[in-house]
């Protein structure tokens, strides 16, 4: 993230909330990816619920812990096409899934993901794949427990890094872009709603070309 950017975080006023949102959550707002995970403080988890009532994407806790909300948030049809892949449901198979339907798979995630928190010891790996993250990436982060990544960026990259390190440039560009719009004065909740409009999106989105 290019310095001033940083300098436009570090002097946004307001809603703490939108800022993190931004930050955090860019590449799903702007189609670029099919899900997230955001950690909230639990006061802020209305005005999260809030911000997002009127947009397409669903909101799914998975838990509190240390005082903070875990919460899962995905655009469904865009994830459940992700999850039609096959060599996505052959991962989720490997990993021990017999049903693979979207709903059912976040049902068992929750409660792994929660047994993790406690005590620490078998990672949930299937949340990679409800990331959106490439199966091939998720299957070598498995296999290699984690080490022996070609790149490590948004996710640790295990097979075709260039690629992988465009599309995190665009991930990037996506981030500068919504923490800009904040800067200019809008509402977390206007950038959303523009967002979710692809033409509108692609004429804010028009100088990554460099990423592509």
């Amino acid at each position: 993230m290019s310095r001033e950017i940083w300098e436009i975080m570090r002097k946004l006023r307001g809603d703490e909330i939108e800022l993190q949102i931004a930050f955090q959550c860019a590449p799903l707002i702007t189609g670029l990816k099919e899900s997230n995970l955001l950690n909230i403080k639990k006061q802020d988890y209305q005005r999260m619920k809030d911000i997002f009532k009127e947009s397409e994407l669903t909101i799914y806790p998975l838990g509190i812990h240390a005082g903070k909300i875990t919460v899962f948030l995905y655009h469904r049809e865009r994830l459940e096409k992700f999850f039609s892949g096959e060599s996505v449901l052959a991962l989720l198979h490997e990993i021990g899934y017999i049903d693979t339907d979207l709903k059912q798979v976040l049902l068992v995630f929750r409660t792994h993901y929660q047994q993790y928190l406690k005590e620490k010891k078998v990672f949930p790996h299937e949340m990679g794949l409800l990331l959106g993250y490439p199966p091939e990436d998720v299957k070598g982060f498995i296999h290699n427990q984690g080490k022996n990544y070609l790149y490590s960026g948004y996710w640790k990259v295990y097979d075709r890094p260039h690629e992988k390190i465009r599309l995190f440039q665009k991930y990037e560009h996506s981030r500068e872009k919504l923490i800009q719009l904040l800067s200019y004065g809008m509402r977390i909740e206007e950038i959303i709603a523009i967002c979710s409009n692809t033409e509108i999106w692609q004429l804010v989105d028009c100088d990554c070309q460099y990423a592509s």
